[in-house]
């Protein structure tokens, strides 16, 4: 690629994912894991991700 010129990539992603609310120590977290595959993506792109969350939660 030179100078000046844009490259332009899309993914396009598919996923299902799963998640529930625990209790940890008295405090609830939120954690979720979801699965992508990805049906559009550059040539050296990836093929698919994993995505894993944790959140704390701190309720009023």
């Amino acid at each position: 690629m030179s100078a000046g010129s844009v490259a332009t990539a899309c993914i396009v992603p598919i996923s299902a994912g799963v998640g529930k609310v625990h209790t940890f120590f008295g405090t609830p977290v939120n954690m979720n894991l979801a699965p992508f595959y990805n049906v559009v993506t550059p040539d050296d792109g990836p093929e698919w991700q994993l995505r894993f969350t944790f959140s704390m939660l701190f309720p009023e």
